[in-house]
């Protein structure tokens, strides 16, 4: 039940990604803005699902270690 329930959120995620692009293009914004705030949301809610699992320092190391892999 628990990865349905994690299944639905990211699902819901998704698709909220792909209203707000549509809502974005339609007023005349650019896809780089778009697809910049995709990864702003996903940041945080990537380090508390690695929080639950007690490993965010790996995860903070790296990405301070090669910043460039996690902005490509």
């Amino acid at each position: 039940m628990k990865a349905i329930c994690i299944g639905i959120l990211a699902a819901l995620f998704f698709s909220v990604t792909f209203i707000l692009n549509r809502s974005m293009e339609l007023e005349g914004g650019s896809w780089v803005w778009s697809a910049s705030l995709r990864f702003i949301f996903m940041l945080p809610i990537l380090l508390i699902i690695v929080g639950y699992k007690r490993n965010v320092k790996p995860v903070l190391y790296h990405i301070k270690k090669q910043p460039l892999q996690w902005l490509l």
